[in-house]
């Protein structure tokens, strides 16, 4: 066992080490929001006027567009089941129970500021 002064020494690096983050992400976060803004802009820029590239200095800045799938929720898994066993309903809400069931359960050890 870590003696008292060692304890006090680690506790205090970790609250160091905790606010150093805090303020980081912040800072972060202020980052991505404005490139987020930015970038809502320049895409509609680039799809008014029909470019889909601008060479800099760097390399490229390429417009694109992308589908992408919502998520699988218990309620869109339950809807789609429901959809397709239409005359059974108790039949879907198994399913759906059997599969949320079978999940694996993951356990992280953390120590967290509140």
């Amino acid at each position: 066992m870590a003696t008292k002064e060692q304890l006090v020494h680690l506790v205090t690096e970790w609250m160091d080490s905790d606010n150093s983050i805090k303020n980081m992400q912040k800072a972060l976060k202020d980052v991505r929001d404005r490139k987020r803004m930015l970038t809502e802009k320049l895409v509609h820029v680039m799809k008014d006027n029909e470019i889909e590239c601008f060479d800099i200095n760097d390399g490229k800045l390429v417009y694109s567009k992308s589908k992408t799938k919502q998520a699988v929720s218990k309620k869109v898994l339950l809807d789609a089941l429901n959809k397709y066993f239409c005359d059974k309903p108790e039949t879907a809400n198994e399913i759906v129970d059997h599969i949320l069931d079978s999940r694996t359960e993951k356990i992280t050890e953390t120590i967290k500021r509140k």
